[in-house]
């Protein structure tokens, strides 16, 4: 097993979580068993199977109950409410994303995308007694440091201001998060030039596809959903 594959398991037998939970425990600190539990559980959230975002979540609820004063709480709460997105938990989702962004406050040097996933959700299950909850939460981000945050930012708001009949504010919002996503070159240099751009996948998904056709109406362009 290489040095890593420990925590970052694509699996999760009875003889998986055994191996792991026996290695995590001769780890030095809390906060590093703390840590490789959240990485574990958000490599079982990245392989898209159900099952494994139930055991992933699981995995960060025992993270929370044994090391609930770690400083990376943030990331986790984070993860645990992504698990809940994918599960189509999403009250519980909302109150783990508002967790991490209580936590970032307490500890502002472990960030985590909580207030990006929380506006997101909100705006795209048409949330509108939590429009200015997700608002509040974009802005206490600050400027946007990659074109990733830009592209969720003015995304989530774009589809905010639809929602409000701001049609106007809709499509300035949606036109400055496509170009966002259009951006190939983070401008970090040689190695890091794809660090924070926007993903192919990302704009395969229905978020992409509703801020197309907030600057060209569906009816007007067919090819639309193809193009993406």
């Amino acid at each position: 097993m290489a040095r890593d594959d420990w925590f970052r398991r694509t699996t999760w037998t009875e003889l998986d979580a055994d191996e792991f939970f026996a290695r995590n425990r001769r780890s030095r600190s809390a906060f590093k068993k703390a840590q490789y539990m959240r990485i574990q559980a958000e490599t079982l959230l990245g392989t898209g199977n159900k099952d494994l975002a139930t055991a992933a979540l699981e995995l960060l609820k025992q993270s929370f109950r044994e090391f609930p004063d770690t400083t990376d709480c943030a990331l986790a709460y984070d993860a645990a409410g992504r698990c809940c997105q994918a599960l189509g938990r999403c009250e519980e989702a909302l109150n783990y994303y508002r967790r991490a962004m209580e936590r970032e406050r307490e500890f502002p040097g472990i960030g985590s995308l909580a207030c990006f996933h929380f506006a997101i959700l909100v705006a795209e299950q048409g949330r509108q007694e939590l429009f200015d909850e997700a608002l509040l939460a974009l802005d206490s981000f600050g400027p946007a440091v990659f074109p990733w945050h830009a592209y969720v930012d003015n995304g989530a708001r774009a589809i905010i201001a639809s929602q409000r009949g701001q049609a106007e504010l809709a499509r300035a919002c949606a036109r400055r998060a496509l170009d966002a996503a259009s951006i190939r070159d983070s401008g970090l240099g040689w190695g890091r030039a794809s660090v924070g751009l926007v993903k192919e996948q990302d704009m395969r998904t229905a978020f992409h596809r509703r801020l197309r056709d907030l600057i060209v109406p569906h009816d007007e362009a067919p090819d639309s959903a193809a193009r993406n």
